[in-house]
């Protein structure tokens, strides 16, 4: 299972474009996400565009990208664990969202 949360950086009422900063992604990473999957994970930095509710501008905002691979043995406990990063994220850098995909891949690596 290939699960991806998306972290909005931008913080309302916190000036663009690094409201959560490396210093502060780099803090969550460490309190958060290295705990709950010390295995191994992959974190990409991204640019998102949406629109909001107001159906207005497309806004644009600067993110994170997490993603884990995870063994069908483990896909409950790893969705708990995406659920609190997800929450802790909200909370701490007081987001109104968090978003998740995830999918069924096939990997392997390739020695």
């Amino acid at each position: 299972m290939e699960s991806r949360l998306y972290f909005g950086r931008s913080i309302a009422g916190q000036p663009e474009p690094d409201a959560v900063t490396e210093a502060d992604w780099a803090a969550f990473v460490a309190a958060e996400i290295t705990p709950r999957f010390p295995n191994g994970f992959t974190v990409l930095n991204g640019t998102g565009h949406w629109r909001g509710d107001a159906g207005g501008t497309t806004e644009r905002e600067y993110s994170k990208v997490l993603e884990v691979l995870s063994p069908a043995p483990e896909r409950a406990q790893a969705a708990e664990k995406l659920k609190a990063i997800a929450s802790a994220y909200r909370v701490r850098f007081r987001q109104q969202s968090v978003l998740q995909s995830t999918s069924t891949v096939c990997t392997r690596f390739h020695d």
